[in-house]
């Protein structure tokens, strides 16, 4: 789901040494493809489709109980935490704070844009789509609601990816005009 490793590993880089590791920014290695040292590992594959499974969700709320809808939501956010957690796994085991700094930023970016900016956007398309289909259709919302899941990716990861380099990685980076008090 997320295309902006590269970017992510570039802003990362620009944080203090204490704060991450250079592991973040791996060169490729002969063993980095293997799931023990990949830290995109999670975002290559079918597992990565586990992030669209609230998006399908909401595709689908009118048609399935609101408890099937939740669920898609507890697999979305599921695929968020392995993610999270494998990140912060990939970096050495020395780095405390360059795996906290990795995960918190995985979580953040992929919660945004693989969870909740989605989420809404389907569940807005689909509302809308009710309301203008004449006559009233069962099966029109739905398809609108998929058909815009491919439309909608690339947009938000690319609003996501300047929030979090303009907003959030900068709350992480120390203040460079600040003077010691005398």
């Amino acid at each position: 789901r997320c295309s902006c490793s590269s970017r992510r590993r570039r802003a990362l880089s620009e944080l203090p040494p204490s704060a991450i590791t250079k592991s973040t920014t791996m060169s490729s290695t002969a063993d980095e493809g293997t799931p023990a040292r990949d830290p995109d590992y999670y975002r290559k594959g079918g597992v990565r489709l586990l992030g669209y499974a609230n998006e399908c969700g909401e595709a689908f709320r009118p048609l399935i109980p609101q408890a099937a809808v939740s669920a898609t939501y507890a697999v979305a956010f599921t695929y968020v935490a392995a993610d999270a957690s494998w990140r912060a796994r990939t970096l050495p085991s020395s780095s405390r704070l360059g795996a906290l700094a990795e995960a918190a930023d995985t979580l953040v970016w992929q919660t945004l844009a693989s969870v909740a900016i989605p989420g809404f956007t389907i569940n807005r398309i689909v509302w809308a789509s009710q309301r203008i289909t004449t006559p009233p259709s069962v099966w029109a919302p739905t398809v609108c609601g998929l058909a815009a899941i491919p439309l909608i990716v690339d947009p938000i990861d690319h609003g996501v990816d300047v929030f979090m380099e303009r907003v959030y990685r900068p709350l992480l980076r120390p203040n460079r005009t600040r003077t010691k008090a005398a």
